[in-house]
């Protein structure tokens, strides 16, 4: 059972990774085997970089609630990221009037950034 739900959750290269190794080789019978098979044969290329570098180019095209939706889930991947830097880089990704209406207000916490220009996005777009 914890085979085929693990299995389930793969994405994109993993998927593919996993879909050559299965047609190769034979399908994992338990989740030791897939894990050790994974392991061994499947290392995503820093995958933490990736990450940052998906964050430095996110932008706001969309109502805030959407960008902030797409922040939460890249910075979720990250683990070691300062709250500042997220403050940062959550302001940096906003659209410029509500950028500098969020900088206005100064907020210590990217929490704090996010009720901001969400409020503001919902206020002047309802």
């Amino acid at each position: 059972m914890k085979v085929e739900y693990s299995v389930n959750l793969f994405k994109d290269p993993a998927l593919k990774w996993l879909r050559s190794h299965v047609s190769l080789l034979h399908h994992p019978t338990s989740f030791e085997e897939l894990k050790c098979a994974r392991l061994t044969n499947y290392q995503p290329i820093e995958p933490v970089t990736k990450e940052r570098d998906r964050i430095a180019a996110v932008k706001q095209t969309k109502p805030v609630s959407a960008f902030s939706n797409l922040f939460r889930e890249i910075i979720m991947q990250i683990s070691k990221m300062t709250d500042d830097k997220r403050l940062d880089r959550y302001v940096r990704g906003l659209k410029p009037g509500i950028a500098t209406k969020v900088h206005l207000r100064r907020p210590t916490t990217c929490e704090e950034a996010t009720l901001i220009a969400e409020c503001y996005d919902k206020a002047l777009f309802p």
